[in-house]
């Protein structure tokens, strides 16, 4: 469909435009027209919008048939497959309204989105959180090196400082910028370098006396303690970082440092510590808890049983939250929990159900496109198993490391 020579769109154009029959071109030429503000043409489409906005302005005898709908749905879905290709099946299938996402004006956005939508959705309903981080990851491969790369984001942290420093020289926006910078450096690895960076961040909230988020830079400092295995740096600086935190204000942050502290208690062997702190806090994940924190909570009881030598209740509590997160559908989580049951069974010659544990977890690794870092330690698991030289030291280790790869804070 054409337009006229003259500057008005005809008006079986506009009736096409509001049954979203146009091409995109043609579309956004009759936008860009009515944006400039033509009255004879917002005059045909006023009786149509009308109805759309103020549907009680219309008389009740009009008839509605919602098959009109059909149509430019089935269009929209079509090109939706057509540009996304088979991520846009499972868009299809996972979404009510697939349409709003395809409608965001990049692929950054549409992964952005999706990212943030599957973190909300991480305590309520993890299958729902997995879709849609596994759609973001599809859709992510089409994004440009300019788009995904680390090196790149780094860089662009990099300009934003530099920047500041010609501009306003804000402290609050410094500490924003650094404490972003700090993630990618955890992101990366480099622990001391996030360490130094959360260093100034809490400096400067600290004298701003913005108080609540100096306290977060202090248990982001904290996980980057743990992550490169100093769980005891780490409790003091939760315990510092709790002291100024907010419960009111984030009472989901508090409960993910007394989290964050049962954990390191129980890495360092404090079972006692951890099972005082755990009954302290029972009301707090009750409260602020998802259904996946609850779960959490069971897996660190399981591990404090199995810490105090209670081996039978501890692989009672493993094997029910290894069900429960397999029936949520977290298998890299029902994974990890196998590893704590092969902490059991080691001393009790159980290597052969070990080694069964150990090909099922390499084989939803794989399936799940784990990062070869974890298929590696497992794999070195595996040859121990198979030379009968399996330790528990080593399989505390493989634990470690694979629960180090992935995020297991709340």
């Amino acid at each position: 469909m054409g337009f006229e020579t003259q500057e008005h769109p005809k008006p079986e154009t506009l009736a096409a435009f509001l049954r979203a029959e146009l091409t995109p071109i043609e579309g956004r030429a009759v936008i860009a027209h009515l944006l400039r503000g033509c009255v004879s043409c917002g005059l045909q489409l006023r009786p149509a919008v009308t109805g759309l906005f103020h549907p009680s302005l219309v008389s009740e005898a009009a008839p509605f048939d919602e098959s009109v709908y059909d149509g430019p749905i089935d269009r929209a879905l079509a090109r939706t497959r057509e540009v996304f290709g088979q991520a846009a099946v499972e868009f299809e299938e996972t979404f009510e309204e697939p349409i709003l996402y395809a409608a965001l004006p990049n692929l950054r956005a549409r992964c952005e989105a999706l990212l943030a939508e599957s973190w909300e959705l991480r305590t309520s309903d993890p299958q729902a959180m997995v879709r849609r981080a596994r759609l973001a990851a599809q859709l992510s491969d089409g994004l440009g090196s300019a788009e995904g790369d680390l090196v790149a984001a780094a860089s662009a942290f990099d300009r934003a400082l530099e920047r500041l420093g010609r501009g306003s020289k804000d402290s609050s926006l410094l500490a924003r910028l650094l404490d972003r910078t700090a993630s990618l450096a955890i992101h990366e690895r480099r622990f001391g370098d996030a360490c130094a960076l959360l260093d100034s961040v809490y400096e400067a909230y600290r004298r701003s006396g913005e108080n609540h988020l100096a306290g977060r830079a202090l248990i982001s400092k904290a996980n980057a303690l743990a992550f490169d295995n100093d769980f005891e740096g780490a409790r003091g600086l939760i315990a510092q970082g709790l002291a100024h935190l907010d419960a009111q204000l984030e009472p989901r942050v508090v409960l993910s440092g007394i989290h964050s502290l049962i954990l390191f208690a129980v890495e360092n062997e404090g079972f006692a510590e951890a099972r005082g702190l755990l009954d302290e806090a029972r009301g707090l994940y009750e409260l602020c808890g998802g259904a996946t924190d609850l779960i959490k909570l069971r897996w660190i009881e399981g591990r404090i049983e199995a810490g105090h030598g209670h081996f039978d209740a501890a692989e009672i509590t493993f094997w029910e939250v290894r069900d429960e997160f397999e029936g949520r559908g977290l298998a890299y989580e029902s994974a990890i929990v196998g590893l704590d049951l092969a902490m059991l069974w080691l001393p009790q010659g159980r290597s052969a159900e070990i080694l069964e544990l150990v090909e099922e977890m390499l084989e939803t690794f794989r399936a799940l496109g784990i990062r070869r870092e974890a298929i590696a330690a497992l794999l070195v698991l595996r040859r121990a198993l198979d030379r009968d030289r399996a330790t528990t030291e080593l399989v505390r280790t493989v634990a470690g490391r694979l629960k180090r790869l992935e995020s297991f804070s709340i």
